[in-house]
């Protein structure tokens, strides 16, 4: 399973139940891709345009980690996703 990008890793995990190991890959996307090392060699925030998708995966984080009832994690993921989205 190590041919997957974290986000084909989290959609698996998902299907599995596991959501706390979701929510990890789905953060590894998210930041893979805000730091332009998700198959892309541009910058990081060249316009908020690149920023949906990495916003998009923190949320689906931040539902999973609710979902494994870390409300802790779920939070964090939260703010840091209305962090990126006041700066984008």
């Amino acid at each position: 399973m190590t041919d997957l990008d974290p986000r084909d890793r989290a959609i698996r995990a998902v299907a599995a139940d596991r959501y706390d190991e979701a929510a990890d890959r789905y953060t590894e996307s998210a930041h893979a891709r805000l730091a332009g090392t998700a198959g892309r060699a541009d910058a990081p925030f060249p316009d908020s345009k690149r920023v949906g998708r990495p916003l998009a995966n923190l949320a689906l984080a931040a539902l999973c980690y609710r979902l494994a009832g870390r409300d802790d994690r779920a939070r964090w993921r939260a703010a840091e996703g209305i962090a990126i989205a006041g700066d984008a």
